[in-house]
């Protein structure tokens, strides 16, 4: 098979069918034949076709890792970059070479250097601008972080635009704490996408009028133990009780009136929610990580689906990355997936643990649950959303559980939903040829009637 592959890719019209056959040939000598030398050639041949593809560039990174061969790879790198004069795939190798050379060996200065240059090659783009901001953000250094979106940002074309204006404004009022610079950000991006929900919520909670009522409430409370003698405060602090049905706030209130009048109360506390996101912020700053878990997951219990999913990742991660606890992460990525199924970054990192553990069946009853999901909410001839799942199917078949009767169902399945993807169509006709007993005998094709 790897033979075709191989074949196919000489003889590839253009360069995306090439490097999904390269990128295949990389698989099978990874995963199934474990020659990783090999693997490394093929992937890095896959990434000198397609240096944009996030999945080759992490098929390369990795597979350069466990070989330790950086001090070999990265001059090969600086060759091909060398060569590549085109705007957009050189922007491309300059963004990864900066994240490699800033991770693998160090090298910072260098690192800015070539996100520097992307950035003049593409001012535009958004890819370069989040890994330039990205870069500025691991080092605090917030103001430029946020001035690299801007210019960005003003450069792009109206979807990236508003993106990029809604990132820095994020940034501008929960890092750098300047409300008025976030409004008048968020008010550019309505300028250039009057319905845009984001920005109009955003405003809303950074104005008085139609401010998210707990934020509000958090903000009087705040004010009032700055000010206890302020009525003004309380009177504007009532209002907003009042009006959004905040009784618990209304009882905080009458306790901190009959307080004044000489009464005596039990201690005022603020709302759960706002406790729990207090405790969560000091158990990060203290890395108290199981903590900071829990009070994560306690958040999402009552959150809406993308908020829960959200909630749920974030907790995957400090499981994963920071307690090195894979078996839970499996789990909080997986309770993220339940609450939105289409969040294929969620499944790519559930993915990634569950293969390198070689849980194939695991990750298989994952890919399966997530289609029956997506197909129980109509969506199950969505290919936008359907193919990359099918197709994720099929590789697990492959090159995990050796059932290409599995992997073929699969792959007929994409070539269904997305009949003009040529590369879908090579590699369902590749497994065809192959007879039914190259399979593993651990999972045999289901028997015919």
């Amino acid at each position: 098979m790897i033979e075709g592959l191989i074949a196919e890719a000489v003889e590839a019209p253009d360069r995306a069918t090439k490097a999904d056959c390269l990128r295949e040939a990389a698989l099978i000598y990874e995963r199934q034949l474990a020659d990783l030398p090999r693997a490394l050639v093929s992937w890095q041949a896959a990434y000198a076709a397609a240096p944009t593809n996030d999945e080759i560039a992490a098929g390369f990174e990795r597979v350069t890792e466990e070989l330790g061969c950086w001090h070999m790879v990265l001059p090969d790198c600086e060759a091909l970059l060398a060569q590549t004069t085109d705007a957009v795939p050189r922007a491309a190798m300059l963004t990864r070479m900066a994240d490699w050379q800033e991770r693998m060996v160090g090298g910072e200065t260098a690192a800015e250097q070539l996100l520097c240059e992307a950035a003049a090659l593409l001012p535009a783009s958004m890819r370069v601008a989040q890994a330039r901001s990205g870069f500025y953000r691991e080092r605090g250094d917030w103001a430029n972080a946020v001035d690299v979106l801007i210019r960005a940002g003003e450069a792009a074309e109206h979807q990236d635009k508003v993106s990029l204006f809604i990132e820095a404004a994020r940034m501008v009022h929960n890092r750098i704490g300047d409300t008025e610079r976030a409004v008048a950000l968020y008010r550019r991006v309505l300028e250039v996408e009057p319905d845009n929900a984001v920005a109009a919520e955003a405003l809303a909670e950074m104005t008085t009028e139609g401010l998210n009522p707990a934020l509000l409430c958090e903000q009087f409370r705040r004010a009032h133990e700055a000010k206890p003698h302020d009525l003004t405060v309380i009177r504007g602090w009532a209002d907003v009780a009042f009006a959004h049905d905040r009784w618990a706030e209304v009882r905080l209130l009458f306790d901190y009136l009959y307080a004044r009048a000489g009464g005596v109360t039990a201690p005022v506390k603020p709302d759960r929610r706002t406790s729990m996101n207090h405790d969560l912020e000091r158990f990060v700053a203290a890395r108290q990580w199981p903590s900071a878990i829990d009070t994560l997951k306690a958040l999402a219990d009552d959150a809406s689906p993308p908020e829960r999913a959200s909630y749920h990742v974030a907790a995957g991660k400090i499981a994963q990355k920071e307690l090195h606890d894979d078996t839970a992460a499996v789990e909080l990525f997986g309770l993220a997936l339940e609450s939105q199924p289409d969040d294929f970054a969620t499944l790519d990192r559930l993915y990634g643990i569950l293969s390198a553990r070689q849980a194939w069946s695991q990750a298989e009853s994952t890919v399966r649950r997530l289609i029956d999901r997506l197909r129980a909410a109509g969506r199950g001839d969505d290919a936008t959303v359907m193919v990359p799942l099918w197709r994720r199917l099929g590789e697990i078949y492959r090159l995990g559980l050796r059932n290409l009767a599995g992997a073929a169902e699969a792959y007929r399945e994409c070539a269904r939903l997305a009949p003009g993807d040529r590369f879908v169509r090579l590699v369902a006709d590749l497994i065809d040829r192959h007879p039914p007993a190259a399979q593993s005998k651990a999972n045999p094709p289901e028997p015919s009637p």
